[in-house]
């Protein structure tokens, strides 16, 4: 089974990334945008319990008085959003946060768990076309070298 675990900041404020790139893509004149969260992303792979990956969450992945996550749902205010792009890395390129998590999930003890990937989700809210996400997630969240990316809009 895969996990997938997205972990946010409680407050907008906290989420350094969103910050910045709120900056840089309201730089590149996309006045229309209103907000943006980002939200790092793990794809756990094994039979690994609920117990298991809740241990995970919490004492290795999640701040818990700054962060909350979600495992295997959207997050409750993410339909408060237009857009949500997910960037992960393409196969074959190296991702060493995936391989550190995968050597701190062993240190909790748990060998259920048979890989780990990484990326971000992230949510933004404006009224942004399909061609204006392209080209934000081509110019400020993903490297279309290394990293593939998934479109989704939410429909209201």
């Amino acid at each position: 089974m895969i996990w997938v675990v997205r972990i946010s900041y409680k407050d907008e404020k906290l989420d350094p990334l969103g910050r910045i790139l709120k900056n840089d893509i309201l730089d590149l004149g996309f006045s229309s945008l209103e907000s943006i969260r980002s939200m790092p992303t793990y794809w756990i792979e094994g039979e690994t319990s609920r117990i298991e990956l809740k241990k995970i969450c919490e004492e290795l992945l999640v701040d818990k008085i700054i962060q909350d996550y979600w495992v295997n749902e959207e997050t409750e205010w993410s339909l408060s959003f237009n857009w949500i792009i997910e960037v992960s890395f393409k196969l074959g390129v190296t991702d060493p946060v995936a391989e550190s998590v995968k050597k701190g999930i062993e240190t909790l003890g748990i060998f259920s768990v048979k890989s780990v990937k990484t990326g971000t989700t992230y949510l933004l809210k404006g009224k942004l076309s399909k061609n204006d996400i392209e080209t934000i997630s081509n110019k400020c969240l993903a490297n279309p070298i290394i990293h593939n990316y998934k479109i989704t809009e939410v429909m209201s």
